[in-house]
């Protein structure tokens, strides 16, 4: 209980980047006809906190995890549960970019604000980038990154986009192996670059504000703020 007031007390405050966030761990490689898992966590990434399953607030388990293959077609993939985790697994049928895929708007409207989450990742099968243009059609919220490979020392550059359009007053936490965490802001075309100077798995939590006036489970909104992450791993 103290797990989920703690959560909620962090969601409706006016720093959304303390707050939790739904995120995709699996490796950035595939085989063809070789069983691939994915994991699903809810936490703090920053601070290596994995919730369990049993505290994730509001109606946050009941997320959907979606594949889209290469070809575009996408497929609900069936997740267990697994203590901290829910895990999920696929079978890649040719090569080319896979992509895994969470789209989840949170049950309860806090105060005025409804959460709205997003995540992402990009599995690698073979050495065809067929597939690669389906990462615009993922979600509403999609976080593109410039080049498919990650190299220590090399400036990776990545932008937020909302609805095909750049977000001018987006940021973006990036969450760097050996628990170092920076804050940045994207230009007007929402860019935003930077050196991964360690190898090992970033996880990159971008957020923005959106002004909309609704009603969501029948609770009245005047703002969506969303979050949207993605796993990479830097060689």
């Amino acid at each position: 209980m103290k797990i989920i007031i703690t959560a909620v007390l962090l969601l409706v405050g006016c720093n959304y980047a303390n707050a939790h966030a739904i995120w995709i761990e699996t490796s950035a490689s595939g085989a063809v006809g070789k069983k691939h898992e994915a994991k699903v966590f809810l936490g703090e990434y920053a601070t290596n906190e994995r919730d369990s399953i049993h505290n994730w607030f509001s109606n946050m388990a009941s997320f959907t995890l979606y594949m889209v293959a290469p070809d575009g077609q996408r497929t609900k993939l069936e997740v267990a549960p697994k203590g901290t985790y829910f895990l999920a697994e696929f079978t890649p049928a040719g090569e080319g970019v896979y992509y895994l895929t969470i789209e989840h708007p949170v049950a309860q409207v806090y105060e005025t604000t409804k959460i709205h989450y997003h995540a992402q990742a990009r599995v690698q099968v073979g050495k065809s980038q067929k597939g690669t243009e389906n990462i615009t059609k993922l979600n509403e919220a999609v976080m593109i990154h410039k080049d498919a490979a990650y190299k220590q020392n090399s400036m990776l550059e990545t932008a937020l986009q909302f609805n095909n359009a750049a977000i001018p007053d987006s940021k973006l936490h990036i969450h760097a192996p050996e628990g170092w965490s920076k804050e940045m802001s994207g230009d007007q075309n929402s860019n935003v670059s930077f050196n991964p100077a360690l190898k090992g798995i970033y996880m990159l939590e971008g957020s923005f504000t959106e002004t909309k006036t609704g009603t969501h489970e029948e609770q009245p909104y005047t703002i969506v703020w969303h979050c949207i992450t993605n796993c990479i791993q830097v060689q």
